[in-house]
């Protein structure tokens, strides 16, 4: 059996607090092949080792997730595509072995905004809940989040630090991705499913920025029909 056949054995009949140490360096050696965690570093990625759970799905055409729905997972793709689907759109990205999706949604504690079909039998995920997520790889993922549609860049998200103020007076450091740049109606998409669905961080003036100046890039008319689709 080759080392990633074993490390899907592992993932897949064994559940993470049971891992050996050895299950944990041999699923740690194989994760350094993973494109989607190439920016991670080694700790990282030795405390993803014991966490990630290995999801096999047989038919394509099944809905892994829906638009709307709650954001609970983050996804790697092992083998097979998925169909990245929007409401009103329809298709607009195709993910293939090596890319990863749901990422966005976690970090900024939003519904998810597309739907995922399987595109193959027979797919293979690697997964991320969301405590895990939380705990390991909401400060540490890469500074700047490209949304793609169609191939090409529609959104593109910084993430910058806000300092919380906690219960005692004292301020706490964490990161929300902010928008930088994209195509109107890809902010006013974003805006909607992300500022109407969580609360609405002090000193993020994104939104504020596009609905006094949208009227320059997006005619009353085409953000009328936006809206309403």
């Amino acid at each position: 059996t080759s080392p990633l056949k074993y490390m899907f054995i592992l993932i897949d009949f064994s559940r993470p607090h049971e891992r050996t140490i050895d299950d944990l360096e041999i699923i740690y050696d194989e994760l350094l092949h993973v494109k989607a965690l190439s920016h991670l570093s080694s700790l990282v990625k030795r405390e993803l080792a014991g966490v990630l759970i290995f999801e096999a799905h047989p038919f394509k055409g099944e809905v892994l997730f829906t638009q709307g729905g709650e954001s609970k997972s983050w996804y790697i793709i092992l083998k097979g595509s998925v169909q990245c689907v929007v409401y009103g759109k329809g298709v607009v990205e195709i993910f293939h072995e090596g890319d990863d999706f749901g990422k966005l949604n976690l970090v900024n504690n939003s519904p998810r905004t597309t739907t995922i079909i399987l595109n193959e039998d027979n797919t293979h995920f690697l997964r991320v809940d969301k405590d895990d997520f939380d705990r390991i790889l909401r400060d540490v993922e890469a500074n700047t989040i490209k949304v793609k549609e169609f191939g090409k860049d529609v959104l593109i998200l910084d993430k910058v630090p806000i300092n919380v103020k906690t219960i005692d007076g004292t301020y706490q450091v964490y990161y929300k991705y902010f928008v930088m740049s994209g195509t109107s109606e890809k902010m006013l998409e974003h805006f909607l499913e992300t500022y109407i669905c969580v609360t609405y961080e002090e000193g993020d003036t994104s939104l504020d920025d596009f609905l006094s100046t949208y009227v320059i890039f997006m005619p009353i008319n085409q953000i009328c029909a936006s809206l309403l689709s």
